[in-house]
């Protein structure tokens, strides 16, 4: 209970804070910023992107604004390195994954949103 109350307390001191940045939010990153605030980023389904080359040239297309608004400037290297590495391990997740690896970020794009959202 204390944890959930002060996670609460946070997210409205956060979006206090950030009011202008999250007003310059697009409709799409609205929608996610409402669904990491709410009910975390777990719940979250996005569209079919396509094949993904670049994962960070991807993000900064579409998702510059939550980018900017939940990773740190501090940390923008160190999350910008990460997302370069997705590749280099399986897109699949849990106890039965089998180990493909592909060089399309698409399947690793929830994953960067799990990523940004543990920065916030």
């Amino acid at each position: 209970m204390t944890y959930e109350k002060d996670l609460v307390k946070y997210n409205k001191k956060f979006r206090e804070e950030h009011k202008n940045e999250i007003d310059n939010l697009s409709k799409e990153e609205k929608k996610l910023f409402d669904i990491f605030m709410k009910e975390r980023p777990y719940s979250l389904t996005l569209e079919d992107s396509g094949y993904i080359e670049n994962l960070n040239k991807y993000i900064d297309e579409h998702y510059s604004g939550l980018k900017n608004l939940f990773v740190p400037k501090e940390f923008l290297e160190y999350f910008e390195y990460t997302l370069e590495r997705f590749t280099e391990f399986q897109y699949n997740q849990g106890y039965s994954r089998r180990s493909f690896r592909s060089k399309d970020y698409s399947p690793f794009l929830d994953c960067s949103f799990f990523l940004m959202h543990n920065y916030y």
